[in-house]
């Protein structure tokens, strides 16, 4: 499994990025967070190219709380999702987003995953994003391409807190507490991930939209002279 040097969005740089994306040499790039997640946090990373063309991608690592990023390590989340997507989403095809880089150290829980921003890229790239309805197209469509992926990695950490959950031995209140807002966490972070969070990012595209598509007059008004 691959080992990343790339830990925190402050870990960039624009030739790491040049050499991971792959669609041109990266001038600059700025980061902005998203998401809210408990183990793990997402970034979108804004492209500006030498050629001038731009473009984003999405940036997930392990969590900066230690104790977060350690219960990540300990039930295996991080190395189970780069495995997904470096062993398993390259043969299964479908509505999975290309994933350019990934890398997971188990010894430092340092974890990786670097994706692009897929449909927004798309049709952009494609002349589809002119009208709101566009837009509106592009934010479903990413967002339904988000389901799968979303779906096995909350369900697949479930089943392994439903038996903790269950437990009656040695220590099962202890961990039945600490179990217990973590199940609570992956089902809220589901229902945000494909419910909440695409209408903010529709509303925030938007913006950016009307500002682009926003054309100020270059005839300057006339006044006439009444004498």
């Amino acid at each position: 499994m691959p080992v990343t040097d790339v830990g925190r969005p402050d870990d960039l740089t624009a030739e790491w990025l040049t050499a991971a994306v792959g669609a041109g040499t990266v001038q600059r790039f700025a980061t902005e967070r998203i998401g809210t997640g408990q183990m793990s946090e997402c970034y979108r990373v804004a492209l500006s190219y030498a050629d001038g063309n731009t473009g984003s991608v999405v940036l997930k690592v392990a969590a900066t709380d230690p104790a977060s990023r350690q219960t990540g390590l300990a039930l295996g989340l991080y190395e189970r999702e780069v495995r997904f997507y470096t062993d398993i989403a390259p043969r299964i095809g479908g509505p999975v987003a290309p994933c350019y880089s990934s890398g997971f150290d188990a010894e430092t829980g340092v974890f990786m995953l670097l994706f692009l921003d897929l449909s927004y890229d798309e049709f952009k790239k494609e002349g589809r994003l002119n009208t709101q309805q566009d837009l509106l197209e592009a934010v479903v469509h990413g967002a339904v391409k988000r389901v799968r992926p979303k779906a096995m990695t909350v369900f697949s950490a479930m089943l392994g807190l439903l038996p903790i959950m269950w437990s009656t031995g040695t220590g099962a209140d202890l961990m039945k507490r600490i179990a217990a807002p973590m199940v609570g966490g992956l089902v809220t972070s589901f229902i945000m991930e494909l419910l909440v969070y695409p209408p903010i990012y529709f509303l925030w595209r938007k913006r950016q939209l009307e500002a682009a598509t926003r054309t100020p007059s270059l005839v300057p008004p006339v006044e006439a002279a009444v004498q």
